[in-house]
């Protein structure tokens, strides 16, 4: 008896330590990580340029799905380049940049930045995008793979910078106010595709600034 009082006692006191413990909060936990996540772990800081890093500027983001998804927010309007550079997600060092993606994506659009045709089962144009809201940005090939361990125990990811154009607007500007959406991960979803990203969080559309009433071309 006095062995499962003792017992008893042992696992109250555990089940009571276990409740005062710290709970992890949504969005903090891969500040623990040691990577130089930004403060809510949607992306990677950069830091400082590493010229050591293999030079993307060759290389070119295309558009490999649009869509509508349901809670994505309003139809992305306004004309969006998308970019990307390879970051090291331990010192935040960052290289130069790919390409800007050869034409805007946007909802209604004509003449979206495919790999060569776009595919009408994956990028439909035109009309049939007046309400899409999920732009999926890819390419076939990366110089490092963003699961492969690189030498430090690091490793190298790419992350994407989109610039959100004015209505009319063709091409983005020299030095553009852009913004990192996400990163490049793998897909076996896509064809001909090996790596890509849903831009599906940062919908420009969703405070309506102009240009966000109606498609062009809806």
């Amino acid at each position: 008896m006095i062995f499962l009082a003792i017992l008893l006692l042992l696992t109250i006191g555990f089940g009571i330590w276990t409740f005062l413990l710290e709970k992890p909060h949504p969005g903090t936990d891969c500040l623990k990580s040691g990577w130089v996540w930004n403060p809510n772990c949607k992306y990677f800081e950069e830091k400082f340029y590493d010229s050591s890093l293999a030079d993307p500027s060759d290389l070119q983001l295309y558009l490999v799905k649009f869509s509508r998804v349901s809670g994505a927010g309003s139809p992305v309007c306004l004309p969006m380049w998308y970019r990307f550079r390879y970051v090291n997600v331990k010192t935040g060092g960052y290289s130069k940049f790919s390409k800007w993606t050869s034409s805007p994506v946007r909802a209604g659009g004509k003449d979206l930045p495919c790999l060569g045709k776009c595919n009408p089962n994956l990028v439909p144009e035109g009309g049939k995008t007046c309400y899409f809201n999920q732009p999926a940005i890819g390419l076939p090939n990366l110089q490092y793979d963003p699961l492969d361990r690189q030498p430090g125990n690091t490793f190298i990811y790419a992350t994407i910078h989109r610039y959100v154009g004015k209505p009319g607007e063709t091409k983005p500007p020299e030095s553009p106010e852009d913004e990192i959406i996400g990163f490049l991960m793998p897909t076996k979803t896509l064809p001909g595709i090996k790596y890509a990203w849903n831009d599906v969080v940062f919908n420009p559309c969703n405070d309506n600034p102009p240009g966000c009433g109606r498609c062009q071309g809806c």
